[in-house]
């Protein structure tokens, strides 16, 4: 027997099974075994247009409406849910260690975005003067007051998508990213510039140093291996270049993540000397290439590539491989209607093979395999 829920213990010890309950549960889903009541939720559970309605109160006295708790909350060996009467709610105060609150539940984490829950219990009445609701609103509008308070200190040149609020200090602040910007924004007003952004456009440019270590039985076993793979580009699309500006004076701490995490993290389990390095970081509206430092670079044993180049090579073996294959599906295609004649293909086939090898092509193979000579046999007249 699973163990069960405290709704559904109370319900069984007053006469209730699986046959016969109040109109106001129902039992839960996902039965592991013979008896319904064996599922993975303790049994029976609240229906959800009836536990909204009730009114829950903090330990230290807050109304709740039902509608505003968390349930299902699986933490510390305890179902926090609405069934054991002990659902959560996350405190207004954000306070980690309320004497009032279940121990279990305390925290000594205090940064920005920490969750502090705080268990509610089943009360009798619901009083919106003392309630979670109440403070909430009041709390929404401090923040609104405080914002339109930091946007005029600022002369109004701040961006909501880069504002962070603490609740915790009360406080907002701007934190601006110009990639988000890069990635998110469709406008042509920048708020924080206070102007239109430049309409030329262009990207984020760098140089990838990749180095490490020479392994193997040579002699050149633990000499240096240097890799420069140049003009990468940081962006999926062009952006304005004001923006491309703003990421490039911010450092490389974006791109080289992106790289590390994407790629060399997992080269370097393997490679403990591996590491790369961002160079050359830049905004520009297109590739620039320095030849002198490229023949330099040559000269000090460093393997330079360009990426632009790279993703040339890349696409004319994509598109050399794709000939490769056409060419064998006609050649295929050309044998099986000069052996078989064009009227074994079936009716699909047919069309393919027009638009692959154009009518007079089809119209030629039809000649070649009705001038094609033929075997006769030896028996075809007797009788």
């Amino acid at each position: 027997m699973a163990e069960y829920n405290r709704l559904t213990s109370d319900l069984l010890a007053k006469g209730f099974d699986e046959t016969r309950y109040p109109s106001y549960v129902k039992i839960a889903g996902g039965s592991f075994g013979v008896h319904p009541l064996d599922n993975g939720y303790g049994g029976f559970e609240y229906k959800r247009d009836f536990i909204w309605k009730q009114a829950f109160c903090t330990g230290c006295g807050l109304s709740v409406k039902g509608q505003n708790c968390i349930t299902g909350l699986f933490y510390m060996g305890e179902n926090w849910c609405y069934e054991n009467n002990n659902p959560v709610i996350l405190c207004p105060y954000q306070n980690g260690h309320c004497l009032r609150n279940d121990g279990r539940l305390w925290t000594d984490k205090d940064a920005d975005g920490t969750l502090f829950f705080c268990v509610c219990h089943r009360a009798e009445t619901y009083d919106y003067k003392n309630s979670l609701e109440k403070v909430r609103k009041e709390a929404e509008t401090e923040k609104q007051k405080k914002y339109e308070v930091f946007k005029e200190q600022h002369g109004g040149k701040i961006c909501r998508v880069h504002m962070a609020y603490s609740g915790k200090k009360r406080e907002w602040k701007l934190c601006y990213d110009p990639v988000r910007c890069a990635r998110e924004c469709y406008s042509d007003f920048c708020p924080i510039r206070g102007r239109m952004l430049s309409g030329k456009k262009g990207n984020v440019f760098y140089d990838l140093k990749i180095s490490t270590i020479r392994k193997d039985d040579t002699f050149f076993n633990g000499e240096p291996v240097v890799r420069i793979e140049k003009g990468k580009r940081f962006l999926d699309k062009p952006v304005s270049l004001d923006i491309c500006t703003a990421i490039a004076a911010t450092g490389s701490r974006e791109i080289y993540r992106k790289e590390w995490w994407n790629r060399y993290s997992m080269q370097h389990m393997t490679d403990p000397d591996l590491q790369i390095e961002i160079l050359n970081l830049r905004a520009e509206s297109r590739e620039s290439r320095d030849l002198m430092q490229d023949l330099e670079d040559i000269r000090n044993g460093i393997t330079v590539v360009h990426a632009s180049d790279q993703k040339k090579a890349a696409m004319q073996n994509k598109k050399e491989r794709r000939q490769q294959r056409k060419q064998k599906k006609i050649q295929s295609l050309e044998n099986r209607i000069r052996k078989q004649g064009f009227d074994s293909l079936s009716d699909m086939e047919r069309v393919y093979a027009g638009k692959l090898l154009g009518e007079e092509r089809v119209n030629e193979l039809k000649a070649e395999q009705r001038d094609a000579p033929r075997q006769l046999s030896l028996f075809a007249d007797a009788g």
